[in-house]
């Protein structure tokens, strides 16, 4: 017999979550605890259905509050389950329905976290036969009304466009830009490694942060945010710093300009003495090493998620973020890790705003992926449609 519970038992719960094919860093316990406690939610429920008292399905649901909305039953990416069994679907959603109501919320928003199709790096759909639109089927004959399949940011709660690199596919450094990967292996040849921050770092990699804010308008966060981030969404964050050594650099360089090759091209040769002299000017001043980029990433199961990298703006030529993630990307090859996902991205189109996201994130070996969307069971429509129409009056004030 298959059995509802909100279980105690969290322990157990993350270990599902992590071994599930559909887990996620955002259905775990920890990401319950940071929403509840940073984000102010006002509760989290990890939710199973259990056989022969062993869980074959989970919901990480978040009971939080959106203006105009009121309270909302939050699953942020959805149920780990399997989707092809309709019956434990359906199961989970009456469970989770009858939760919603119990709180009295307005709806019960699900997000999946289930790609809908195949597609080309640039978006274009590969007709292979692959497509889980069955499933949104599925969902709206339980009475969900699907979002649909807008592109990118199109007020969503999550973005459900990413690009995902597969470390276990065959060579997947041969799928990274030849530019940028060479670029990389040859700063990383340079001195330019990575390693675990330490807590006063944080104040720097919020500051990278600021000045990346003043140009692409976002808000930015503290410090101090970052420090609860990583300090809450323990066992899974892990807080990278990517620094160069001008010490190592400078005995590279120096022992490349004696070469006989780069003598007999002056301009090359030009280019390692005038970097020679920037190393040591870098020493003189006492920069021996120097933070280049901070970066969060979230590694749970066989997945690593990048959520925050930001890069000092002095040292361009060191390429930074490339650096951080080829040198990531080969430690969680090395432990087992299948999937490296690049969070979300706005656009493909050259000229808009923030295709330099995709540019740089699609140069990584990774393929594009989309997944179903959002799914909401709405128990108060006049409220959902009042809060509609009032965000529409603003867009026309604006």
């Amino acid at each position: 017999m298959r059995e509802f519970k909100i279980v105690q038992d969290e322990r157990h719960f993350d270990e599902f979550v992590a071994s599930h094919p559909y887990g996620h860093f955002m259905k775990t316990t920890a990401w319950g605890k940071f929403r509840v406690e940073i984000e102010k939610d006002e509760a989290y429920y990890p939710c199973v259905l259990l056989e022969n008292e062993e869980i074959i399905a989970s919901a990480l649901a978040i009971l939080t509050h959106r203006k105009g909305l009121g309270k909302v039953l939050y699953v942020p990416w959805g149920p780990c389950i399997d989707y092809e069994d309709q019956q434990l679907v359906q199961l989970m959603c009456d469970q989770l329905g009858k939760l919603a109501k119990e709180k009295k919320v307005t709806l019960l928003k699900i997000d999946l976290n289930v790609e809908r199709v195949h597609h080309e790096i640039k978006g274009e759909v590969i007709d292979d036969g692959f497509n889980n639109e069955h499933i949104t089927k599925m969902f709206e004959s339980m009475g969900f009304k699907h979002k649909g399949y807008g592109y990118a940011y199109n007020g969503s709660w999550v973005n459900r466009f990413t690009l995902i690199t597969s470390l276990q596919e065959e060579d997947y450094t041969q799928r990274i830009k030849k530019k940028v990967y060479k670029k990389a292996l040859r700063n990383i040849r340079l001195g330019v490694s990575i390693r675990q921050g330490t807590d006063e770092e944080y104040e720097t990699f919020a500051q990278f942060g600021k000045e990346l804010s003043q140009t692409q308008h976002f808000l930015p966060k503290s410090a101090d945010y970052f420090r609860n981030y990583v300090q809450m969404l323990q066992p899974y964050a892990k807080f990278m710093i990517t620094e160069i050594d001008f010490n190592k650099r400078l005995a590279v360089l120096t022992e490349e300009s004696q070469s006989k090759s780069l003598r007999k091209d002056k301009d090359a040769l030009e280019a390692v003495l005038k970097n020679i002299e920037f190393c040591q000017n870098q020493i003189d001043s006492g920069k021996e090493k120097v933070m280049l980029c901070g970066a969060i990433y979230l590694h749970i199961g066989k997945k690593v998620f990048n959520m925050y990298l930001y890069n000092s703006k002095d040292y361009p030529d060191a390429t930074a973020s490339a650096c951080s993630h080829v040198l990531m990307m080969e430690q969680m090859k090395k432990q087992g890790v299948e999937d490296f996902d690049f969070v979300g991205f706005a656009t493909t189109v050259p000229n808009e705003p923030y295709y330099g996201l995709w540019d740089f994130k699609s140069s990584m070996g990774s393929r594009y992926v989309e997944y179903l969307g959002e799914f909401d069971m709405i128990y108060k429509p006049w409220r959902v449609q009042l809060t509609a129409f009032l965000k529409k009056i603003k867009k026309i004030h604006k």
